[in-house]
């Protein structure tokens, strides 16, 4: 079994468990730093790897069309299930490619990438910056998480470099990249650290 197939089948599997799991969580506390990236007034957003939902609803909540992508079937499920009066357009796809996502005339304001980077090896990461460039609106932003910690056997997880992903960003066309200040995990995971990693286009 791949890596990918792997991810796939833990993620359907736990769906309800993550989904519930993740709910808990507020996407203000998540992203504090990220709040002056988001459009001032109603845009074309993007939310890839939406898991629960969450982030996807949070930021419909404020005025925004949100396309939300999920790969694992039960996942958009659950999400849609919790948050189907929310107006989000769900698409099934994947990183690196997204080869499913539309492009909105201009691009999309602001992409959020949240906790699928780790899944991700160098290789991938490389298309899948030249991608969100792609579908990035010429002066939109993007928010990508970065996990750093223990992997795990169900669902393998790739070390991360911060400064290669800062040169990755930059080579794909994003003229401004920088790290947003680290946080610890919020479902009080000891070994687990997250920062934020946020690009211009």
């Amino acid at each position: 079994m791949t890596d990918a197939d792997k991810i796939s089948t833990f993620y359907d599997r736990e769906a309800t468990k993550l989904c519930a799991s993740y709910e808990t969580l507020n996407p203000a506390a998540l992203y504090p730093e990220a709040l002056g990236l988001l459009p001032s007034s109603p845009a074309s957003v993007l939310d890839v790897a939406a898991g629960s939902g969450r982030d996807a609803a949070w930021l419909a909540d404020m005025g925004h069309k949100v396309t939300a992508v999920e790969p694992s079937a039960a996942m958009r499920r659950e999400a849609m299930s919790a948050h189907g009066e929310n107006g989000v357009e769900w698409i099934d796809d994947s990183l690196p490619f997204l080869s499913r996502v539309p492009r909105p005339r201009g691009g999309y304001s602001f992409i959020l990438v949240a906790a699928v980077w780790m899944h991700l090896d160098p290789g991938q990461r490389t298309i899948a910056w030249s991608r969100l460039a792609e579908l990035c609106a010429v002066g939109g932003s993007v928010l990508v998480t970065l996990r750093h910690g223990p992997s795990d056997e169900e669902r393998p997880m790739k070390p991360i470099c911060e400064d290669l992903e800062i040169k990755a960003a930059r080579a794909s066309g994003f003229y401004k990249a920088w790290l947003l200040p680290s946080g610890e995990d919020l479902l009080g995971r000891s070994a687990v650290r997250w920062s934020q990693l946020a690009a211009v286009r």
